[in-house]
């Protein structure tokens, strides 16, 4: 019997009061062993605050994401911002966040360092979608790979203006249907709009049938 699939609509949701949101990307080329990373603040009515960008040399993919995660982290600590959440659409770097990575493990340790003194409240999965600006960021890096470790700015580069105005406006991407198996594995990782949708759903099936005995998981972050 085929899986059932759950509709889940896909957006960038806003940090509560008083939070911060770090989005956060990276990308890897192998032939030159580089790394671009980025990502940007938003405060809590979906405001650009920062971003960043830069290239460096690199291992892997996953490197490159801690690499963005440890920069961010850098920034926030440098501009005095507290209560960060923290997005990513690459689920391996919350799981080596949470588990270890024996080829990575001085980046991890530096990240989760710097989790602790900018008080990181959450690190949480969201779609790639709904992660454009840091995603573009990241391949724009790379793309350039000009040399410089890192640049910063404080108003949105061009080539993002219109997928911020979309992630401000909470505007909907586009609706996924997911496997059932994998909505489970999303919410462990903390993923918001399939928390938002399960809940949804499942209050729906309040007094009716239940809903073909879905495994709920809590958020592990």
């Amino acid at each position: 019997m085929p899986q059932q699939n759950i509709p889940i609509s896909v957006k960038w949701i806003k940090p509560a009061a008083n939070h911060i949101k770090l989005n956060i990307d990276g990308s890897f080329k192998n032939e030159i062993s580089t790394c671009g990373f980025g990502g940007l603040f938003s405060d809590s009515s979906g405001m650009w605050v920062l971003r960043f960008q830069g290239s460096s040399h690199g291992l892997s993919p996953l490197h490159a994401k801690l690499m963005a995660l440890k920069t961010g982290l850098d920034l926030a600590r440098e501009h005095g911002f507290t209560n960060i959440d923290v997005e990513t659409d690459f689920t391996d770097a919350i799981l080596c966040l949470q588990n270890g990575y024996t080829l990575l493990n001085n980046i991890i340790h530096d990240c989760r360092l710097l989790m602790h003194q900018v008080r990181v409240q959450t690190v949480e999965h969201n779609f790639r979608v709904a992660n454009k600006p840091a995603h573009k960021l990241a391949k724009h890096a790379l793309r350039m790979n000009n040399g410089r470790d890192l640049g910063t700015m404080h108003y949105p580069s061009p080539f993002v203006t219109t997928v911020l105005v979309t992630d401000y406006e909470g505007s909907t991407y586009l609706v996924k249907n997911i496997r059932k198996d994998a909505c489970t594995k999303l919410a462990s990782l903390g993923n918001k709009n399939v928390l938002r949708d399960i809940s949804i759903l499942c209050n729906s099936h309040v007094g009716n049938a239940p809903l073909d005995n879905f495994d709920y998981v809590e958020p592990a972050l």
